[in-house]
């Protein structure tokens, strides 16, 4: 029997590069917009999708696949990372609290988000997307939630999509100059 299966793995390091903390946890945490949006690529039937800002958008993938990677500093796509606590809900489209980019308090400087090639070891086939944001301010930031935002097209123009939401157990500090790695992985299982 094929299933699905999501991991997430969360590095602290301090100003040094030294690990501080490793966590690694299976993830139950696709949104009803995950659904959603594979549904609509797959079928081309459009779907009305929350996005990110709480609208409901008429999205249909007859064209263009929906996109989850992210340049350095965009914090629009690609893993996001906040301080929200509130439990997960499936019907969540977006982190509670979301950390700014920026190298200032409470903010992190977000680098690229980049997916792994996929591949295949017996029964397994695998990709992972990971993302690092950096601590430039004097502060700890305490980050308690994550998650993975995407892109897609409502006509002629780009929305933004939340299909997986995560809440630790407890908040991790990032010290100053140290960062905050989430590596998420996507996998299909026999």
């Amino acid at each position: 029997m094929m299933g699905k299966d999501l991991e997430y793995e969360v590095v602290i390091t301090d100003k040094d590069g030294k690990t501080i903390l490793r966590l690694k946890e299976p993830a139950r945490s696709f949104l009803k917009a995950y659904s959603q949006i594979i549904f609509s690529y797959m079928s081309r039937v459009p779907q009305s999708i929350k996005d990110t800002g709480g609208v409901n958008r008429a999205i249909s993938f007859g064209g263009a696949a929906p996109l989850f990677y992210a340049g350095a500093g965009n914090v629009n796509e690609g893993i996001r990372f906040g301080t929200g606590n509130t439990p997960i809900d499936i019907s969540d489209f977006t982190l509670q609290s979301p950390i700014a980019q920026g190298t200032g308090a409470g903010q992190l400087d977000h680098l690229g988000c980049y997916a792994t090639v996929p591949t295949v070891d017996g029964t397994e086939s695998a990709f992972k997307l990971t993302r690092t944001g950096i601590n430039k301010s004097a502060a700890n930031i305490a980050v308690s939630e994550f998650g993975v935002y995407g892109h897609a097209y409502e006509g002629s123009n780009w929305r933004y999509f939340c299909i997986v939401r995560d809440v630790l157990g407890s908040p991790v500090m990032i010290p100053p100059g140290g960062a905050i790695t989430v590596t998420y992985s996507f996998k299909a299982v026999e």
